[in-house]
């Protein structure tokens, strides 16, 4: 409710009028998410108050706005939260790499010099200059770690001590083929997935010591990668054969289990991602079902997850949830996995925005 109004009386008028104008007030508060004042522009001390009232409000997680080069806070719970009218800039950026696990994000500005910075409003801390060319981010599941590489390249860096006290380390990939994906897990160790000369993938694992393996599984297409938290439990999907595997202790003594297939509705799979407790998994499908759930601890049965999107992420926000679609998409769509049967939300977002944070 954005006003209130009060009807006329002919007696204690004064008592009258200022009981009208405290429940106007009162209005007033109760319906500042959708006011005319809280969609005009912030600055100055208003930027200040929208800062503090978000601060109040749950948060399920941030999203990068490319449009406006900054970062709006999802504000509520599942099923019922919205992107916030505020786009906090910390200056220049191109990019970010959100990780709510540990409150931060990795900025990339345009010549590829990488930051972090503590969310929500931080100040961007330099961690390296330019890495690699056309250099993408992917962080550990825990987020104490991670990994920036290029497809193609021979070379990538480790980012280790997240997010505090930030240290980079080069690696030489040294595969025999080019690297068409990858994915680094909580103990430094770094999957690869390497193209072939027959078009066949392999996965290999280049360890913390530095020593890579020997191919580990072979995808008639690559999909996706992802470390279950806290080990070098691996989890591979192949999206020419629509597959999904489990490779457990690869460094050391590699076993290999199938979770699911086409028959369980794995249908060109494209991104992957574990829960914070590492006794699920998510697929997002190229087509087909959308969604998937693996239990990763007992033989149950893969859960199929509708969405009206079409996913192309899994990024972990609070919780039990993944963010499935980024803001360019015009909505972004979120599965939370924490219900017995898993769902998919949708969290609008207003087109009237304003930034706050000084650009630096």
């Amino acid at each position: 409710m954005s006003g209130g109004f009060c009807l006329p009386h002919t007696r204690n008028t004064r008592g009258w009028a200022g009981a009208c104008f405290a429940l106007i007030l009162l209005f007033g508060i109760a319906g500042c998410g959708t006011s005319s004042v809280a969609r005009n522009s912030l600055s100055g001390a208003a930027a200040e108050s929208a800062a503090a009232a978000a601060a109040s409000q749950p948060i399920l997680g941030y999203a990068w706005d490319s449009s406006r080069a900054g970062l709006r806070a999802m504000l509520g719970v599942p099923g019922a939260a919205s992107l916030s009218n505020s786009v906090v800039t910390k200056g220049p950026f191109s990019s970010a790499v959100l990780c709510l696990r540990k409150s931060y994000a990795l900025l990339t500005n345009s010549a590829g010099s990488v930051y972090v910075m503590s969310l929500p409003s931080g100040e961007p801390l330099l961690v390296a200059p330019q890495l690699v060319a056309s250099e993408q981010i992917i962080v550990s599941p825990s987020c104490s770690k991670a990994l920036v590489y290029a497809r193609g390249a021979s070379t990538g860096v480790l980012i280790g001590g997240l997010p505090s006290t930030p240290e980079v380390q080069s690696l030489n990939f040294a595969a025999p083929g080019s690297i068409v994906g990858a994915a680094v897990g909580d103990l430094g160790d770094v999957a690869l997935a390497i193209l072939r000369s027959d078009g066949s993938t392999a996965t290999q694992i280049l360890s913390s010591s530095g020593s890579l393996s020997a191919p580990l599984s072979i995808l008639q297409r690559y999909g996706a990668m992802a470390f279950v938290p806290g080990g070098d439990t691996l989890l591979v999907a192949d999206s020419g054969a629509n597959k999904v595997l489990m490779l457990s202790q690869p460094s050391t003594n590699p076993t290999s289990v199938q979770l699911a297939s086409s028959g369980d509705g794995v249908s060109q799979p494209l991104a992957m991602a574990s829960s914070a407790d590492g006794h699920e998994a998510f697929v997002a499908n190229g087509i087909g079902i959308p969604l998937l759930r693996l239990d990763l601890v007992s033989t149950s049965a893969p859960a199929k997850v509708p969405c009206a999107c079409r996913p192309s992420e899994l990024v972990p926000l609070s919780g039990n949830v993944f963010q499935v679609s980024d803001l360019s998409s015009g909505t972004i769509y979120a599965l939370d996995g924490s219900p017995a049967t898993p769902r998919t939300v949708f969290i609008p977002a207003s087109s009237r925005v304003s930034l706050s944070g000084a650009p630096q």
